[in-house]
């Protein structure tokens, strides 16, 4: 009996543990684990499992949908063992892949691959009768949809493969009747794979059975001119032929050394001209299988893309070699150096004479003219099984007349273009390469320097790995060094390759290899003068990717233009879009481009090319702060050349998107001098900032804003800078210093003579003291921002205004008038569209209902204020604050009923709040992810689901019940993971009563 946790693929979706079959669900949730385990150990991300279960059209809410299954699959997986770790990048099960039997399958016939070509036949016969052995029926048979099918079409191929080998290593050991008996099914199963008959044939043929093996033969030639109409392959009727012959070389020969004595088969002679495949070779399994699935849907063109280094010519050998056996009439290959840095470009019309000549045609035959002998060797080709290779092409006019119209031979071509012109002309697919993840790259370091030399140093491999990019060329120039000097650590290597200045001299190969910066250089000096200038400008870009409208800003040229330089960039690989319009490059290109920017730019150059970053850069964040926060107070900007952002979404995500560049660009605007920018920058970015809890950037970018106006000598600029400094030094607790910096906005603004920024900041110093409790200060703050707004017919800012006084009024305890403010400033912000305040609003409406006894009336106030505020964005504060109050609210209302004798209804409102509750936690950990959510969290979700469970199944709600549940909810505040939630407070004889003094912020 099998033990320990094990599962199947091939055939349905089955799971054991210790022998006993696992139940797995609902189809959707066996579908989830299906995508989960044929990425054993590796990360998922969440949209690709929504485009599985949806078959690419995920409906709405269909994050929350996966997130529901990878719950069950964690309650049912994880007590045998197998945890499923969240993270941003999406979720990862924690399993061997030795335990999925298609991980296992694959392994087996790529080792029987490996020994065939080292000519082990036993070797080959017993890997792939052990994969053949684990299929159990049609892959993930009770999986529906594109992507499984497509998993099923690359696992019959890899199946397809082993019954060759097999079959294959079977005849040279001499057991023929096995081949007969496999054979027999398989050509039934795949009719029209003619090499499964070339294997009966010549099975019953050594069986001593001539008429079966010539009937086989008479057999698939009709089927093949009835299906196709066209004759049997070459080799098949070779094979037929030899057959009638009595030919002695296709019987068993004599002296072997195989299972009866024999050695393999005489093949007929054939150009066999592929290079070596890489003993070495690691990884790019999902792109071998992408491959396979292509060439058998049909696929006769193959173009493997990538960008210089990533290893196009490594993995398009391995596949050539895993494709020799469906090609017996050979295997061609030309090195076309299109893109070499030291080797002239092979013209077309030579590569035509090369092949000729590889295919041994009597020179009597080869036309003289070039268009001839083309048009020639492309009818050789379709006239035969061959494989061709042409490698490293320039462009698709330098491939486009080797390649034969016909079905008959495959090619595969690389280059560092996908080659369009191949799609349109003959329906290529292409395979597109990457540079190495981080485990592939430690693989491929482990395969080249050995295990012994990486002990104890991994830390230090993973630091190479960033800082090569994963690119595998420039991993291959590191392990070469460390090969060449052994007393060399990994450490020390990393710690050299940490300097970007000096990372491509590291680089460069010994003895005339290519390294990082001759490869991409080919790639650099194959570009137009227009697109070379572009690249040229493209360091200075604060991040790694950008899109088309910042680019045609850099440029100062239209969009249209923008776009075919940046496609003649893509088309060379030193660009890559990742989206429509967005493009990055790799660090070692950005490296590259440095060089270039600081050996051939002018400065003159640089310095318009820098101003026309901050101007875009900045035109863009003033757009996307005016839709964040659509009222706020503003320093003046020109308007931006084109609208990019028009939705709350849109502008959250630019922000999100750009943090970064804008934290880097803001530092670069003040070592430049280029001092307005930097404050009116630094104040676009704060409310971003601050609500997403990035204090001591808003720390450190106010105190750039503050340096850089003072140096400018502007008094608006110094005091948004104050301003920025008080809300960082509020989020870290320092009320004094807070204070300390609006008081001296305050005067700057008034010598500035800025009404509206002055209501703005005396709103600030109410929030301030909000927070230290003098809610009569804060009323009297509040009220003049108020007067300030109405003087200058600043509807909005009354609105605002009122929000706060309504809070003031709320602390102290003035409920009544607390509602009339709320409302009077809801009616504002609602006409004005500000949702932010109307979140706010709303929840300081439930907050009086709340103390008022209107429990229902606060919940439901509340519940709109947490969905509002879910709506503009991410977990931060604020929305853990509303959805801390609406719990507060509900358990409170589930007391209300109790007392009102109404137990179920109290009892089935108290499990609503606990399963939010568990919601809310589940959100909470999955947005940490598995590193950084707190100690005691997945506990705590476990112990509440069950507690939940429990209240389902009471009669009613009792006082030990409802006390539980608020000792629940303080563990989770104790965690952090909502800040304070709930507090417990005196309440009716014998009953424990809840309340909340949670609430947003105001004045920022």
């Amino acid at each position: 009996m099998t033990t320990g946790l094990c599962f199947s693929l091939l055939g349905p979706v089955r799971a054991w543990h210790d022998g006993a079959e696992i139940p797995l669900g609902s189809p959707q949730q066996r579908s989830t684990l299906s995508v989960l385990l044929l990425h054993a150990g590796g990360t998922v991300p969440a949209g690709q499992l929504s485009g599985a279960l949806w078959d690419g059209a995920p409906p709405k809410g269909a994050r929350g949908t996966v997130r529901t299954y990878i719950h069950r699959l964690r309650r049912t997986l994880e007590p045998q063992g197998a945890h499923i770790e969240s993270s941003s990048q999406g979720y990862a099960l924690m399993v061997d892949p030795a335990t999925v039997d298609t991980h296992r399958f694959r392994h087996l016939v790529a080792a029987a691959r490996a020994a065939h070509g080292a000519g082990d036949e036993r070797g080959t016969a017993e890997l792939s009768r052990g994969a053949l052995d684990l299929w159990r029926g049609e892959p993930l048979r009770d999986i529906h949809g594109e992507a499984a099918e497509r998993e099923r079409v690359g696992l019959r191929q890899t199946r397809t493969s082993a019954l060759d080998l097999y079959g294959t290593a079977a005849l040279a050991l001499g057991r023929d009747d096995e081949v007969v008996q496999l054979m027999s099914t398989a050509v039934i199963e795949d009719p029209l794979h003619e090499r499964f008959h070339e294997l009966l044939m010549l099975a019953l043929y050594r069986a001593g059975r001539q008429a079966e093996a010539i009937s086989a033969y008479g057999h698939v030639r009709k089927l093949v001119r009835h299906e196709l109409g066209v004759d049997p392959a070459a080799s098949l009727t070779r094979l037929y032929e030899g057959i009638l012959r009595g030919d002695p070389a296709l019987g068993p020969p004599r002296g072997g050394v195989g299972d009866a004595g024999r050695t393999a088969p005489v093949r007929p002679a054939r150009p066999e001209h592929l290079p070596a495949p890489s003993p070495l070779f690691v990884g790019r399994e999902t792109d071998l299988a992408a491959a396979h699935r292509d060439i058998a849907a049909g696929a006769r063109v193959i173009v493997v893309s990538g960008m210089a280094g990533v290893g196009k010519t490594e993995f398009a050998t391995l596949l050539a070699h895993r494709l020799r056996a469906d090609h017996p009439d050979g295997q061609l290959y030309v090195n076309l150096h299109g893109f070499d840095a030291d080797r002239p470009m092979v013209p077309t019309a030579r590569a035509v004479d090369l092949l000729i000549e590889a295919m041994e045609v009597p020179r009597q035959r080869i036309p003289r003219d070039p268009e001839a002998r083309a048009a020639f060797l492309r009818r050789l080709l379709a006239a035969r099984r061959v494989l061709l290779f042409a490698d490293n092409a320039r462009d698709a006019a330098h491939v486009l007349p080797l390649i034969p119209a016909s079905s008959g031979a495959l090619v595969l071509v690389t280059s560092r273009s996908p080659l369009a012109g191949l799609i349109t002309a003959h329906g290529a697919r292409v395979t597109e390469l990457r540079p190495f993840g981080p485990e592939e790259a430690l693989e491929l370091m482990r395969g080249k320097l050995g295990p012994e030399r990486m002990r104890g140093q991994e830390r230090a491999a993973r630091a190479i790995a960033e800082c090569c990019g994963g690119l595998p060329l420039a991993l291959a120039v590191v392990c070469a060094k460390l090969i060449a000097n052994p007393a060399f650590s990994l450490t020390a290597i990393a710690a050299e390759l940490c300097d970007e200045r000096a990372r491509l001299s590291f680089l460069t190969g010994a003895d005339r290899s290519p390294g990082v910066r001759s490869v991409l250089s080919s790639s650099y000096r194959a570009l137009s003068p227009a697109a070379a200038g572009l690249f040229r400008l493209l360091p200075l870009h604060p991040g790694r990717s950008a899109g088309a409208g910042f680019i045609a800003d850099l440029l100062a040229q239209p969009l249209s233009r923008t776009q075919e330089l940046l496609d003649e960039l893509t088309a060379m690989r030193l660009l890559e879009e990742r989206a429509p319009g967005q493009y990055g490059w790799h660090d070692l290109v950005h490296a590259y481009a440095v060089e270039l920017l600081a050996d051939t730019a002018g400065t003159a150059e640089r310095d318009a090319g820098l101003r026309r970053v901050l101007n875009h850069y900045l035109q863009t964040a003033y757009e996307a702060a005016r839709i964040l926060s659509r009222h706020d107070d503003m320093p003046p900007v020109r308007a931006p050349r084109r609208r990019s952002l028009s939705t709350y979404a849109e502008a959250l995500r630019w922000f999100e998107t750009e943090h970064a560049s804008l934290m880097r660009l803001i530092d670069t605007a003040y070592r430049c001098g280029h001092d307005r920018t930097v404050w009116q920058l630094a104040w676009m970015v704060r409310h971003y900032l601050d609500v997403n809890g990035h204090w001591e950037e808003l720390r450190a970018t106010s105190t750039l804003a503050l340096r850089a106006a003072g140096r400018e000598g502007s008094r608006l600029g110094m005091a948004l800078g104050h301003r920025g400094l008080s809300r960082a030094e509020y989020n870290a607790g320092q009320w004094d210093e807070a204070e300390r910096h609006l008081l001296r906005a305050l005067e700057l603004i008034e010598a500035e003579g800025d009404r509206l920024a002055a209501g703005y900041t005396h709103r600030q110093l109410a929030g301030i003291h909000a927070s230290t409790g003098d809610y009569r200060k804060m009323l009297a703050e509040a009220r003049i921002s108020l007067g300030i707004f109405a003087e200058l017919g600043w509807t909005v800012g009354e609105g605002a205004a009122l929000s706060v006084i309504a809070k003031a009024q709320g602390r102290m305890r003035q409920y009544r008038e607390a509602l009339v403010s709320a409302q009077r400033a809801l009616s504002i912000l609602e006409e004005a569209g500000e949702l932010r305040d109307m979140a706010r609003t709303m929840d300081l409406l439930g907050y009086a209902h709340h103390h008022l006894g209107r429990h229902r009336e606060a919940a439901g106030h509340r519940r709109r204020a947490a969905e509002l505020h879910a709506s503009l964005g991410a977990l931060d504060k604020r929305n853990s604050h509303a959805m801390s109050a609406l719990i507060a609210s509900l358990l409170s209302l589930a007391v209300d009923e109790r007392l009102a004798d109404e137990a179920v209804t109290a009892r089935a409102t108290a499990e609503r709040a606990a399963r939010r509750l568990v919601d809310y936690l589940e959100l909470h950990r999955d947005g940490c992810g598995a590193v950084d959510a707190p100690a005691g969290l997945p506990e705590l979700i476990d112990e509440l689901r069950g507690f939940a469970g429990e209240l389902g199944g009471a009669p009613e709600l009792t006082e030990a019940l409802l006390g539980r549940l608020v000792a629940l909810a303080e563990r989770a505040q104790r965690l952090g993971a909502i800040e304070r939630l709930v507090d417990r407070t005196a309440g009716p004889p014998g009953m424990v009563a809840v309340g909340e003094r949670a609430h947003p912020e105001v004045g920022d």
